[in-house]
């Protein structure tokens, strides 16, 4: 569904061939919050490991309940306490 859902909304922000067929600007509009919505969800919890990095990696929010922003979070090892 992602990469459909790319696909479209490439389309729309892309320009137009003069010579292709009308675009359904209103059908794009009907879908777009509904695109959106998918998306968020889809992203909304992911972690993030950089490549080679085995000491950290990064776990994203795109929505939390006490607001509306992204928000991430960086994990790493904590150092064994020598004896």
């Amino acid at each position: 569904e992602l990469v459909s859902y790319h696909g479209r909304c490439a389309n729309m922000l892309h320009a137009q061939n003069p010579f292709g067929r009308d675009r359904d600007y209103d059908e794009y509009e009907r879908q777009i919050h509904e695109i959106m919505e998918k998306i968020r969800l889809l992203l909304n919890s992911h972690k993030i490991q950089l490549l080679g990095e085995q000491d950290f990696f990064y776990l994203v929010h795109m929505q939390e309940e006490r607001d509306t922003r992204v928000h991430s979070y960086k994990f790493g090892r904590i150092p064994t306490p020598k004896p």
